[in-house]
């Protein structure tokens, strides 16, 4: 297990120097490879931790941008190199953002029936996680069943999947969830009340 935490350690280092020194990297996400020269070179030496790595990172940056549909892109690039997330938390980060980018999509009207299929298929993923590690994924669970659920007149019992999910990244003292926690509440509260 110590191997293994320091390989991640330097599986991480190594992708945020990589990419902090190329003068190719970019936020271009026109294509799975966006610009990026390191893709390629990782591809080659078949590194596929690093790989699934930084498609985590895309997809964030790209749900943090609201490119959800970029998102996406990294996360069919994170399923192409599932075999270098083998046992790792990234298998679960990637389901999570692609959540988030689902519903981003949803939001704006797109494909409402396919995504709310997957999201479903991703929530069930997630509260499987959730019951096995709950320090860790509940959080997960539980904010994206309450925006699954705010999708639906169901007003009530998505406030208290909220306040849940909030209560859930206090309990476990994680301050970024809780963070995400309240700007989801507070973006549902708003187009509530029509105050968007």
């Amino acid at each position: 297990k110590e191997t293994r935490a320091v390989s991640n350690t330097a599986c991480w280092i190594e992708i945020t120097d990589t990419l902090r020194k190329s003068s190719d990297f970019s936020l271009d996400f026109k294509h799975e490879n966006a610009n990026d020269a390191i893709v390629p070179e990782m591809t080659k030496v078949k590194n596929l931790a690093f790989l699934v790595y930084y498609a985590t990172c895309k997809m964030l940056l790209a749900i943090y941008l609201e490119k959800f549909e970029e998102a996406l892109v990294f996360s069919k690039m994170f399923l192409k190199y599932l075999e270098g997330a083998a046992g790792q938390i990234t298998v679960v980060y990637q389901c999570y953002l692609e959540s988030l980018a689902y519903l981003g999509l949803i939001r704006r009207g797109k494909n409402k029936s396919s995504y709310l299929g997957k999201l479903k298929k991703n929530q069930k993923n997630l509260a499987t996680w959730a019951s096995i590690a709950p320090q860790n994924f509940q959080f997960f669970s539980i904010i994206i069943e309450a925006e699954i659920v705010s999708l639906t007149e169901n007003s009530s019992y998505a406030i208290t999947l909220y306040e849940q999910a909030i209560q859930s990244a206090l309990t476990y003292e994680n301050l970024p969830n809780q963070a995400i926690g309240y700007e989801l509440f507070g973006l549902y509260f708003l187009k509530k009340n029509g105050l968007e």
